[in-house]
Formats: structure tokens, sequence, C-alpha cells
């Protein structure tokens, strides 16, 4: 394979549905500990729940990302997962750990994966785009997660990324269920 430089909106599914889009190395030396994730992600109705916090709550970025994958949005998700999936396992990825286990802790099939930081990160999104069922953020790091998922039954994002007339971009593909936030 050719290496290529790419230069545009890569969240935006009407550039990247016009591109081959490519897949992780399959002799990727993810580790130990996410090659445990990963085999528990196959055996079970794995669902990844991207939840961004961090640089979204910054004073200079909340009123462009923030007050959309909220509590709310991230409840909907999760009902309307355990409704259509059975026995739904939830893999929750986040920048904020202590808010999901604050947040989410009545949710009892459930694992914090936390290990992967800084140049390991993108192990999560490794992780993630082997879930079975999907719930994003608002996040170009959850969109790629989904793209180069080729198996996920469910993916579910807000209905839009932003609170600005950018929002309008073409981000999301028709297949995936948009919650209203």
């Amino acid at each position: 394979m050719k290496h290529f430089f790419q230069w545009g909106d890569w969240q935006d599914y009407s550039i990247i549905k016009q591109i081959n889009i490519f897949e992780f190395r399959s002799e990727l030396p993810i580790g130990k500990e996410n090659m445990e994730f990963l085999k528990k992600m196959e055996t079970c109705n794995s669902i990844s729940v991207h939840i961004r916090r961090g640089d979204y709550l910054k004073t200079d970025l909340i009123h462009i990302y923030g007050g959309i994958c909220t509590s709310k949005y991230y409840r909907e998700a999760i009902k309307f997962m355990e409704q259509e999936v059975e026995e739904p396992f939830f893999f929750f990825f986040s920048d904020d750990c202590l808010y999901v286990e604050t947040e989410f802790a009545d949710i009892r099939n459930k694992i914090i994966i936390s290990h992967n930081r800084d140049d390991r990160s993108f192990f999560d999104m490794y992780l993630m785009a082997h879930a079975k069922n999907m719930i994003l953020a608002n996040s170009t790091f959850s969109c790629w997660a989904a793209y180069l998922n080729r198996t996920a039954k469910i993916i579910i994002t807000p209905d839009r990324w932003v609170n600005t007339d950018f929002s309008k971009l073409e981000a999301l593909p028709n297949e995936w269920i948009k919650i209203r936030v």
C-alpha cells in the first residue's frame, strides 16, 4: 500500500465515502491488557461508549462543543441499546473516568477502559472499532472508530456535532441512529 496525504475535514462523511478506508494492521502489537478487552468484546454483545469531556469543557471550546453529548444523550442511547441488544455489555472510553464512574454507577454490565493514555490512546480507537455496537461522542476520534468498525450493527450519534453553522456538514452516515440533542 502506498502512503498518502489527504487534506480535508476528517469527520465529514461526504469526503470519507469517496475514499477507500484503510484498516488497522492485523499484526498491530496491542498489548496484553488490550488483547483481554478485545477478547471480551468479541464474546459478548459489546457496546463501546465514547465520552469526551476534557478540552470540550474549556471556556474557549464549550460554546462550540458543549451541551451536546450530555448525560441525557448518553442515557437515551444506553436505554435504546438495552432495548435492542440482548444482554448488552458496555465498554466506556473517556478522558474523564471519574465522571463515568459517578454518572453511570447504576450500569451493572460495564468496564471503564482507562489505561490507554498519551501515545497509546489510539488503542482506544482500535478497541472501539471492534465493538459490536457503538455510542459515539461528537468527536472525530469517535467518528473514525465507527468508520473503521466493519461489523457494528447499531451506531448511535448525536444529531449534531457542534453548536455552530458548521454543523450542516454531512458528517453522519444515514444508517447511523441520531439522537436529538
